[in-house]
């Protein structure tokens, strides 16, 4: 668990899988930007039997609390091809009204130093679909710089979309102690 000012990042627990599930799976929610596709019940908990849905070589998911434990999002790490030199992230806040208030900008700029403590990494990227104004923001605040556009890269609410790819260089980001 890594405590922050405002958030508390950690692993899950077999007793937050339905409990986030549920959260995740609210498709109108979610927004005009994030993935539309469901994620199988069943297979959350597969995963999360198999690894707790922590792998810090190749992928791993966090639970964002506040000090109350109310769930208050995800931010994940990944590979997205085995040359990849470091890790993609992705991220949620489940509730719009929730939006808008420095939760992930703060989870975003601890797991990126926590990311860099842990693995000789050199670089961090995300994508983020042109017009997700909000997510770019957050990728900013946290020290990350825009590297260009992937055209149509995703199908996303039935049409293909540009996704802006957003990288984040080792010297560029804060150390844990700093944001902690």
């Amino acid at each position: 668990m890594i405590e922050g000012k405002n958030v508390i990042l950690r692993t899950f627990k077999e007793e937050d899988l339905e409990k986030v599930f549920e959260k995740r799976e609210r498709v109108l929610g979610r927004g005009d930007y994030y993935p539309m596709d469901f994620l199988s019940l069943f297979k959350a908990k597969k995963g999360f039997q198999e690894n707790g849905n922590w792998d810090p070589e190749n992928a791993g998911v966090l639970l964002i609390t506040n000090k109350d434990k109310e769930y208050l999002g995800v931010i994940a790490f990944f590979k997205e091809n085995s040359q990849q030199l470091g890790f993609d992230i992705g991220f949620m806040v489940f509730d719009s009204e929730r939006r808008g208030k420095g939760i992930m900008t703060e989870a975003c700029k601890i797991l990126c130093a926590y990311l860099f403590e842990l693995n000789p990494i050199p670089r961090l990227q995300a994508t983020v679909e042109v017009g997700n104004i909000a997510s770019g923001r957050v990728l900013e605040k946290c020290g990350f710089k825009k590297d260009g556009v992937m055209r149509k890269a995703t199908f996303n609410h039935g049409e293909y979309r540009d996704l802006e790819l957003y990288s984040l260089l080792r010297e560029e980001c804060s150390s844990l102690k700093d944001v902690l």
